[in-house]
């Protein structure tokens, strides 16, 4: 997905685009607008709300269709999604907000009660009495879900359709098949019903260069009438790449995919035509673009011919994404960009409970939150793989940078014990954070400007006597050190072997620098030496930096020279 910005000309708008991800800048008028609402793309207005509701009054249609709609203000305080909020605007705004230190104006009223919005679900086109079924969540009212096909289900509701109890009142169908949605939706009771529809079908097709679209309508239709099939189960149109283009294709109102011959001739596929090779470079068209397109092993329905086109449909192949994710020292304007993207994405998102308190205000009713208390670091890594494995999109949690005496590693570990099918199909991704090191650091000057370390001083996993071969080493070699883990009230004495091993080889004006709640609320930040430091006011939210030989003290501000001053 792409942004579309438009702005009116002014420099200062210009600025606050340009700080927005993954978008397209552009000066409003109305025939670009227009051109772009049916890209399927995001629509960002930089402009008073009430002239940009005038301005694309005239070309709502209807929700499905619609693109996403996110208005800003011209001084890029407030973020107001007012098209396609349960499509994914009000994740956006949350998203564009942060980045602009703003405030997301969410109205929704599903998100302002913090009660489940049956219609949020990415991935899935909800139909039926859905403003209903909404109000009666909000007032916690249950329901129970039906899943015959045993589609992919988000997390949230996979326990509802394991839920056997009889005191649900209303219902919801995960199915795709066209006859089961009328006859569950038109019963004649009171209970609200829902259906969620997988959008997960790939669409392969092939199409002789004088095909119409409605010659692929109209084959489509009969082909989803009879596998009994609805429409809106299609997610995307897949096709060899000289026909991307082409009406034939254009004309289905999906996403496209496009493949080259050699790409498409790697595939197997039960219809292949050698005739077709010698006009297009592939045996196969419509079976292997819908094959590669959703990574499925074996088609859901093979080629239908008709008189110019062939139709051939696969269900995408659901793959789950572990990011495990940095959130820095704990002030959500050090968040990266990234991290923020990952955490709206997730189905499931899993941490300390103090982790998940910080990221509170960017979570959602439709996600699943696994919080739990410190120490129990392996079960939510462990979760985090289970979660992996179902096909969910996870985020895991961790302060600082997920790789530095953090989860990461331990989801790591944990993955190589996993068989080798499961380690090769699981995507996980490590999302950097702003470590405690560099925090503490850039409040105290430069003090980490040349080649330095970090030491955890704990001994609850590794043994001092390795421990204290590590900061001799680092002493003797006159590195800048950065003490994580320094002190708690069980471990009193580590710090002050360590400082008495750096005294043996630095003199007692070696600066330190005592770090406490770096960018928290309660932050403290102390300059002092070798000789003057006090050890009691160190805490387990405290870093240490130790300067090396070369470092010095300016106005305050530690600094380690690099060297440019002496060449």
């Amino acid at each position: 997905m792409s942004r579309f910005v438009f702005t009116l000309k002014d420099a200062d708008l210009d600025l606050i685009a340009r700080r927005i991800p993954n978008s397209r800048l552009l000066t409003f008028n109305h025939e670009s607008l227009a051109e772009n609402w049916e890209s399927k793309n995001e629509l960002i207005l930089i402009m008073a709300l009430g002239a940009a509701i005038r301005i694309i009054a005239p070309l709502i249609t209807t929700k499905y269709k619609d693109p996403k709609v996110i208005v800003i203000d011209s001084n890029g305080e407030n973020v107001i999604p007012i098209l396609g909020a349960h499509l994914g605007a009000n994740q956006s705004a949350q998203e564009i907000a942060q980045l602009l230190a703003a405030r997301p104006i969410i109205t929704t009223s599903s998100d302002l009660s913090q009660s489940l919005a049956i219609d949020a679900f990415r991935g899935f086109r909800a139909i039926g009495q859905v403003a209903g079924f909404i109000t009666s969540t909000s007032r916690g009212e249950r329901f129970k879900v039906l899943n015959p096909a045993n589609h992919w289900l988000p997390p949230m509701l996979r326990s509802k359709a394991m839920d056997d109890s009889g005191s649900q009142l209303n219902e919801v169908l995960i199915s795709n098949k066209k006859s089961q949605i009328e006859q569950f939706l038109h019963q004649d009771d009171s209970t609200l019903r829902v259906v969620l529809i997988p959008k997960n079908l790939v669409l392969g097709v092939g199409a002789s260069s004088d095909a119409s679209s409605d010659d692929s309508r109209l084959l489509l239709d009969e082909v989803l009438g009879i596998f009994d099939i609805t429409p809106e189960a299609l997610a995307l149109v897949a096709t060899i790449d000289k026909r991307g283009n082409h009406p034939a294709i254009c004309g289905l109102d999906l996403p496209i995919a496009s493949f080259s011959p050699s790409e498409l001739d790697k595939i197997t596929t039960p219809n292949g035509n050698e005739l077709v090779r010698s006009f297009v470079g592939t045996t196969s068209v419509a079976e292997a673009s819908a094959l590669l397109s959703s990574k499925a092993n074996q088609l859901l329905i093979e080629k239908q011919k008709g008189p110019k086109v062939t139709i051939a449909i696969a269900e995408a192949l659901r793959e789950g994404h572990l990011s495990i994710c940095g959130l820095g020292p704990g002030s959500m304007d050090l968040v990266t960009p990234k991290t923020i993207r990952a955490l709206l994405d997730a189905d499931v998102v899993i941490g300390f409970d103090g982790y998940i308190n910080q990221i509170e205000h960017l979570l959602n009713p439709s996600q699943l939150i696994l919080s739990s208390p410190i120490g129990q670091e392996t079960k939510r890594a462990q979760e985090s793989l289970s979660h992996l494995r179902m096909g969910d999109n996870v985020a895991l949690v961790a302060s600082g940078d997920p790789g530095i005496y953090a989860l990461a590693t331990l989801v790591l570990e944990l993955k190589n014990e996993l068989p080798l099918e499961d380690r090769q199909s699981s995507s996980i991704s490590v999302l950097p954070g702003v470590t405690a090191g560099l925090s503490a650091a850039s409040l105290l000057g430069a003090p980490l400007g040349h080649d330095h370390c970090y030491i955890s001083l704990s001994d609850l996993m590794t043994p001092w006597k390795i421990i204290r071969k590590r900061i001799e080493a680092a002493a003797e070699a006159d590195f800048g050190i950065v003490f994580y883990n320094p002190r708690s009230k069980e471990r009193n004495w580590q710090l002050n072997e360590a400082l008495t091993i750096i005294a043996a080889s630095r003199p007692g004006t070696t600066p330190i620098g005592i770090v406490k709640d770096a960018y928290r609320p309660n932050q403290e930040v102390i300059v002092t030496t070798l000789d003057e430091i006090n050890t009691d006011i160190v805490t387990m939210t405290t870093t240490v930096v130790v300067g090396s030989s070369t470092t010095f003290i300016v106005d305050g501000l530690m600094t380690t020279p690099r060297g440019y001053l002496s060449k």
